[in-house]
């Protein structure tokens, strides 16, 4: 026996080992990769939710200041105020609109029923106003009469310039 050699170790060349090594690397990066997708398109609904929620208290918003400036606009025609041509078009179409069956646009606004009324309240005012002013108010302010609860002293101050703007062949007595 000359001596037993030690047999060296065989250093194991085989793929195997790699493999494992890559499949449980794999394994790890899929389950982090799922879980990081997960909880990062967790809130994306709750996102487009008040997305929709802010774009439709913006349409509200520009609805309702459409619906005030029409208001506004047809007090301002009432009394015989002009409107701008650019703001002319718009003014027509939001009172078309909200004059028509069911409230057109503006079906969901809480005092269009209150609009509606105040706005035939104020024409049939206007006319009546324009009628009495032209037949009747130089005559009363020139005899001193009260003039639909208008005093005195501001009864001429009131008047004639109406008088004057609504008929121009209104002479002073």
């Amino acid at each position: 026996m000359a001596g037993l050699k030690k047999q060296k170790k065989e250093k194991s060349t085989s793929p195997n080992v790699v493999l494992v090594i890559f499949l449980v690397f794999f394994f790890l990066l899929s389950i982090g990769l799922g879980i990081w997708g997960y909880y990062g398109y967790a809130g994306q609904e709750d996102l487009r939710r008040a997305r929709s929620n802010a774009d439709a208290a913006a349409r509200a918003s520009k609805l309702g200041l459409e619906y005030y400036s029409m208001l506004y606009g047809d007090l301002r025609v009432a009394l015989g105020d002009t409107i701008d041509p650019a703001e002319e078009d718009q003014f027509n179409t939001a009172r078309e609109a909200f004059l028509s069956e069911g409230f057109g646009k503006f079906k969901d606004e809480k005092t269009k029923e209150a609009a509606k009324k105040l706005m035939g309240t104020v024409s049939t005012l206007a006319e009546t106003a324009s009628e009495f002013c032209s037949n009747r108010c130089l005559h009363v302010c020139a005899t001193h009469e009260l003039a639909r609860g208008l005093y005195r002293g501001r009864c001429m101050e009131r008047c004639v310039p109406h008088c004057l703007y609504n008929n121009p062949r209104a002479k002073i007595a």
